[in-house]
């Protein structure tokens, strides 16, 4: 089995947070301006992760170019 990417677990902690404010919502213990709020807090957590799995991608990559055309000797 593969190991777990290393942003998995906080995508997988932000799942379950998720769910649970919508429940709370729904059973009226939060209130529309506070799910707005949380709504955006999470759409600036997804950017993050989204950010750090890109730098990760280019840095992965550059390091198997940089294998790739190093001088062999």
């Amino acid at each position: 089995m593969k190991p777990p990417r290393p942003l998995s677990r906080p995508q997988r902690e932000a799942d379950a947070l998720i769910g649970e404010t919508l429940e709370c919502y729904d059973d009226g213990a939060i209130e529309q301006d506070e799910l707005a709020a949380f709504a955006l807090v999470l759409g600036l957590l997804s950017n993050a992760i989204a950010d750090r799995r890109a730098a990760l991608q280019r840095a992965n990559f550059e390091t198997v170019r940089g294998a790739a055309t190093a001088p062999r000797g």
